[in-house]
């Protein structure tokens, strides 16, 4: 080893590194038409089967020809190799010169010494400010974040102050002052409550609302679960936008479920999938209790077949419930008179228009 000029130590030390990256087909052809390599040698390489080998038989013939091919050698890194390049360079870049006696190395390795450090730096000015974007962004979100919090709690006390009543029983005809309402909710029995509103609407509404609320009465909710088969479509995707998770609830009922928002009008889940419908799994992957980027990139991983179940809320009636009797319709009585009120009613009119009128 201490016999070994100084382009056959680095060789050796970098034939890995050399082996791995190195083609040799693009630098060969110029270190023949320069005479580094004979026509022999170039048969030699090419004859072996794989890249890694003809690379190995390269680098052992190169490391018998001394600095002067090692110098040919290097300005053929420069194009196509050049990080092979700089890799010998930062690792002695001063013992080709003690090699040489005394001679200082080409222009062309300084050249290629003074890139490789100008490209270093500049990696080094791209990472900082990255690291500083990245922070930036990280500060930006923080901010988004605190703001969106502050509006849901403004929001949710301005509904909580437009309540007009208190969930307090009170006496049956007593008014509630809406702007003081009271402090101890416990329950609500609207046959306690007195809305003063109520009392100046017409009897038209009262029944209208009288009868939807005795509908609603012999209906009750049922959960209905679908498999719906998505097939993606150019332009479409999938067709559908999801909301809610974990980190966007609703913002008056705080539900965290992944609900269907939106279904593209001629989209592959038109007439599969509702708005308002409950995400279940996507591929067999729970999105209960799942923040909402989950369920996004469940669906964008995916890839072009889906798998979706969803619960759709219906209103089913209950059994043995009798249906409300319809109001009589109101029956028209024509009445007649006789001959003598109607001969007695046109007595009467004449006398009164003689009595009152100008003309008489």
């Amino acid at each position: 080893m201490a016999g070994k000029s100084a382009p056959a130590r680095l060789l050796a030390k970098h034939k890995t590194a050399i082996v791995r990256d190195l083609d040799v087909t693009q630098v060969l052809p110029t270190l023949v038409y320069k005479g580094i390599f004979a026509i022999a040698e170039e048969n030699e390489i090419l004859a072996e089967r794989n890249s890694e080998r003809r690379t190995t038989v390269f680098v052992d013939l190169l490391a018998r020809k001394g600095l002067g091919a090692f110098h040919e050698f290097c300005c053929a890194l420069e194009d196509s190799f050049p990080h092979l390049l700089t890799m010998f360079l930062l690792d002695n870049p001063e013992s080709l010169a003690n090699e040489a006696e005394g001679k200082t190395p080409t222009k062309a390795l300084q050249l290629s010494f003074e890139m490789a450090l100008k490209e270093r730096d500049a990696v080094l000015r791209e990472n900082a400010q990255a690291l500083m974007e990245r922070d930036s962004a990280r500060k930006q979100y923080e901010e988004m974040k605190y703001e969106r919090d502050r509006a849901l709690a403004s929001l949710e006390s301005l509904t909580q102050q437009q309540k007009p009543y208190s969930p307090t029983p009170v006496g049956r005809y007593q008014q509630i002052d809406p702007h003081h309402p009271p402090s101890s909710p416990t329950y609500y029995d609207p046959q306690l409550y007195t809305d003063p509103a109520a009392r100046t609407r017409s009897p038209g509404r009262r029944r209208e609302r009288g009868r939807r609320s005795r509908d609603e009465s012999r209906e009750r909710i049922v959960w209905e679960q679908y498999t719906v088969v998505l097939e993606k479509r150019p332009n479409f995707g999938f067709g559908i936008a999801v909301s809610g998770g974990t980190d966007n609830p609703h913002f008056t009922s705080g539900e965290t479920s992944i609900v269907i928002s939106d279904v593209l009008t001629g989209g592959p889940a038109e007439g599969k999938l509702r708005v308002n419908d409950r995400v279940i799994s996507v591929n067999n992957l729970s999105m209960e209790n799942v923040e909402h980027s989950l369920a996004v990139e469940a669906l964008k991983n995916s890839g072009n077949i889906a798998t979706v179940v969803v619960k759709r809320k219906m209103l089913m009636p209950i059994p043995g419930t009798p249906e409300p009797e319809k109001p009589p319709e109101p029956k028209v009585v024509q009445l007649t008179k006789t001959k003598k009120e109607r001969s007695e009613e046109r007595r009467v009119g004449k006398e009164c228009r003689s009595r009152w009128s100008p003309y008489h």
